[in-house]
């Protein structure tokens, strides 16, 4: 029959780690070179296993703890751990996990390596700044610096990730370019009528 069961899935939401975009050629038609460069930066790791613990130390207090019946997790030889972890299979993993954060802080940190993955809200690839900033892409009019009549206005703009769903942002940055263009459009118009 069907069982009930919850699932957490922490978020990091404001990782350290940067990826790259690179061109693979001058050639338009070839896919640039996307590398994530997930956990690239060792505090990443170390923010992880603070959020894991705080997820396990939830899950461990009533009225959660009596309602979990099973918890799925990596054994630590499958985290290429070997038998860093004897107490492992003698414990349930709730108990395990209430183990002192740095006794755990490699299983975490092997687990999220194993396990971790993205939840598909990539942004800042063309990053939005002031002209001092050699990063920066976009003007805060979102028009790309050195190309005439080209503006980005999509999730890419945004400097860093923000602390909720990308969308309804994305859809902000896509409204504001729209009245931005309409009134540049409009004043084209007017000074083009004024010349007449």
């Amino acid at each position: 029959g069907e069982e009930e069961g919850v699932t957490l899935v922490p978020c990091h939401l404001h990782p350290k780690s940067r990826g790259v975009v690179e061109l693979a050629s001058a050639d338009p038609a070839v896919p640039p070179l996307i590398d994530p460069r997930y956990l690239s930066d060792e505090a990443d790791l170390d923010a992880w296993v603070e959020i894991l613990t705080a997820a396990n130390l939830l899950v461990a207090q009533e009225p959660l703890r009596s309602l979990v019946t099973g918890v799925t997790a990596p054994h630590p030889a499958d985290l290429g751990l070997g038998d860093a972890y004897p107490e492992y299979d003698a414990m349930s993993p709730l108990d395990f996990y209430q183990l002192p954060k740095a006794r755990l802080a490699r299983y975490w940190k092997a687990t999220v390596q194993h396990f971790g993955m993205t939840l598909y809200h990539p942004v800042g690839t063309c990053k939005m700044g002031p002209p001092s900033d050699p990063l920066a892409v976009v003007d805060a009019s979102l028009r790309v610096r050195g190309v005439a009549g080209l503006r980005v206005a999509d999730a890419s703009v945004m400097p860093k990730l923000p602390s909720a769903n990308t969308n309804a942002p994305t859809i902000m940055i896509g409204e504001k370019a729209a009245a931005m263009i309409r009134r540049d459009r409009v004043g084209e118009e007017a000074a083009a009528s004024s010349s007449l």
